[in-house]
């Protein structure tokens, strides 16, 4: 049975596309006659243009987003499912991208796309076969639904078919658009084609009939219709004049103007797009927006049209998955929307920094997006100086270190805000002193206190309430920064040192 349905699978995957070999081997899935009077079948269906695009469009999205197996939040790469879904549906004989694809178009078409899972004889899945959907039925058995093979005795159960349905009204499989909601919007559109195709072909010029007083015999009629006659001519060149004897030229019908036929191909791929979901700028279609911008248009191509087929083959593809795996949720299997999203390179780079230091992302994993190979140490989440993990603050923290901590940061702070200061009393006290002859140098270091004391308290004063200090200590402060003068021209003691003494006189810690 096994090598049967393998046959039946290869027929329906090597003609599935080709529409004269599929009408050869025995004719479309279904027909319908439309209101317009034109019979509507999946091969003409398809030979819209706008319809033909829209479903090639859905389904190249979903055969092209990849889908991982995972394990908790680690892909599960040595899971028996993993090749089947990301790579190979049948090891390089079926991408898994045709895979999704060619279901995707027979859901569209025909409402229903299915898929057998061969498994071995430990029961893992090891191949992914495409099933003509002409030759599948669904009845209940007991209490459950299985599926039924033509021309096969036998059945499978549930958990051995992939089934992706399009619209249904009964949960147990999709409606045949040909047959039932689609076959008018369709009809017209063929109608429309037609008429345009016949249009043309008479170069462009209505019908039109010949109009006669006189008696028209078969003589007559034949000399008008020979090579040299004047209606040969016209047809060959519908731009010539013809020239009739004894006889005028009437037009039978409307001209392409005066039936809109612009207008109604345009009306008609808009109800196309309807019909299938889609935006009207997905079919290269004209018209208001029903969003502000472009980029508003195709989140809402992602979300509704493309987001329902997705899920679809999330869910068939648990059935890869043991038994336990989907009762224990230890493994599921989700598509790769990331892969929708693409934005510019400057807008993504902005969002993969702002994930990698937030921290949410990984850097490794940021560069696998960006399609570049790993890094030393880019498997530990980067710890941005504002936050701290969870892992070093303690389950009960002693109130006496947190105040510490605060203590010590606050003193950081105020060190720093002081070492500024002392800089740039520095760099005034360096000048005046390489302007000084060394026969003078004891007369500048003696009155620096008084040259130059003021200054330096002044600029002081707004940090020491800052800091916690007193005023009234104030005055020592000059004190402690010239000493550093005492000796030497270069001023060599570093501010941060001086800042600290600093903050220790004006806080009454003063050795």
């Amino acid at each position: 049975m096994i090598k049967w349905l393998r046959r039946l699978a290869k027929r329906a995957t090597r003609y599935g596309y080709d529409l004269a070999m599929w009408a050869a081997m025995g004719g479309s899935l279904s027909m319908s006659v439309s209101s317009s009077g034109f019979v509507v079948t999946r091969d003409t269906a398809l030979k819209v243009a706008a319809y033909k695009r829209g479903v090639q469009l859905i389904s190249d999205y979903i055969g092209k987003t990849p889908f991982h197996v995972k394990q908790g939040n680690q892909k599960a790469i040595i899971h028996p499912a993993w090749q089947l879904v990301r790579k190979w549906a049948r090891w390089h004989e079926l991408s898994a991208f045709e895979f999704r694809r060619v279901l995707t178009v027979h859901a569209i078409t025909t409402g229903n796309g299915y898929g057998w899972i061969e498994r071995d004889d430990s029961m893992r899945p090891v191949a992914l076969w495409i099933l003509d959907p002409r030759k599948i039925s669904q009845k209940i058995v007991g209490r459950r639904t299985v599926y039924v093979i033509e021309g096969n005795t036998g059945y499978f159960e549930p958990h051995e078919i992939m089934h992706i349905k399009g619209m249904g009204v009964d949960g147990f499989g999709g409606l045949d658009p040909i047959t039932t909601y689609a076959k008018d919007v369709l009809g017209l559109a063929i109608a429309q084609q037609n008429y345009a195709t016949s249009y043309f072909a008479s170069g462009g010029t209505p019908s039109t009939y010949v109009k006669t007083e006189d008696y028209l015999d078969d003589d007559r009629w034949a000399k008008m219709q020979s090579q040299s006659g004047p209606l040969k001519r016209a047809i060959e060149n519908p731009h010539e004049i013809p020239v009739l004897e004894k006889a005028e030229l009437k037009t039978l019908n409307l001209s392409a103007q005066q039936t809109q036929l612009l207008e109604a191909r345009e009306f008609s791929l808009k109800d196309v797009a309807n019909l299938l979901g889609l935006p009207v700028h997905k079919l290269q279609g004209t018209g208001n927006s029903s969003y502000k911008s472009l980029e508003e248009e195709n989140r809402s191509f992602r979300d509704d049209s493309l987001d329902p087929w997705l899920v679809q083959f999330e869910m068939e593809y648990q059935k890869l998955l043991t038994e336990d795996e989907q009762l224990t949720e230890s493994h599921d299997v989700e598509a790769v929307r990331e892969s929708l999203t693409r934005t510019n390179m400057k807008d993504r780079a902005e969002i993969l920094y702002k994930n990698v230091g937030g921290p949410i992302m990984l850097p490794n994993e940021g560069r696998e997006i960006l399609g570049l190979p790993p890094v030393a140490g880019g498997d530990e989440l980067l710890k941005p100086v504002n936050m701290t993990p969870d892992s070093q603050n303690p389950t009960d923290p002693d109130p006496n270190v947190a105040v510490d901590s605060q203590r010590a940061a606050f003193d950081g702070y105020c060190v720093s805000a002081l070492a500024d200061v002392v800089a740039r009393m520095q760099k005034r006290v360096h000048l005046q002193a390489q302007r000084t002859k060394p026969d003078e140098w004891d007369e500048f270091r003696t009155s620096l206190a008084e040259k130059h004391g003021d200054v330096v308290k002044s600029a002081f004063k707004p940090l020491v309430q800052l800091c916690g200090g007193d005023l009234s200590r104030l005055d020592g402060v000059p004190d402690v920064l010239f000493r550093a003068c005492i000796g030497t021209v270069a001023i060599e003691v570093e501010p941060t040192t001086l800042a600290t003494e600093i903050l220790s006189l004006i806080r009454g810690k003063a050795q």
